[in-house]
């Protein structure tokens, strides 16, 4: 990032990483570079659900400071969520979209836990994998035999997390104009 800066590129562009690695030197570096962008994987708001799948992220409490900090250097920021992982529930997925809009974020990505072939979860579950056309691996389809939640109820919570998303954003925008 210092290199880009002092290259003085005039370029903007964004990056990907995990929340862990952000903190105040790596943010001034991120607006000398001219980086106009975070993307981040939360993933879950409830830590068993990420525990249980091998998901590392920090603190909900944390995560919240950090986009705080990210969104007040003139950074946008998006954040990935993952739905219907083996141990979500209905409620656990609401929970977690109802986090994904109280952060204030610029952009939510939203997607359904998929198994990629060759992934420790599919090779350990491999029983429980009912769809074998590779196209349907794509996030947007449960492609595993899921304990409580169907492909019918994926798809559902998948369009509410972003009807959901895209309200409060349209609510926080009428609420700042008034």
């Amino acid at each position: 990032l210092k290199k880009i800066g002092d290259s003085k590129l005039n370029i903007e562009f964004s990056s990907e990483l995990h929340l862990n690695n952000v903190d105040d030197e790596f943010l001034e570096l991120c607006k000398y570079s001219k980086m106009n962008g975070l993307k981040f994987g939360i993933e879950s708001a409830i830590e068993e659900v990420r525990d249980a799948s091998n998901r590392f992220s920090v603190s909900n409490d944390k995560q919240k400071t950090l986009i705080q900090k990210i969104k007040k250097a003139g950074i946008k920021t998006v954040g990935m969520f993952i739905l219907a992982q083996p141990t979500d529930t209905r409620e656990t997925c609401l929970q977690t979209i109802d986090y994904a809009c109280s952060l204030n974020l610029d952009v939510a990505q939203f997607s359904i836990f998929t198994p990629y072939p060759g992934t420790p979860y599919y090779k350990k579950n491999l029983s429980k994998v009912k769809n074998t056309e590779y196209q349907n691996f794509n996030q947007y389809r449960l492609v595993y035999e899921h304990d409580k939640i169907d492909q019918v109820e994926a798809r559902e919570l998948l369009e509410t997390a972003y009807k959901k998303f895209i309200y409060s954003k349209i609510k926080r925008f009428f609420l700042r104009i008034n």
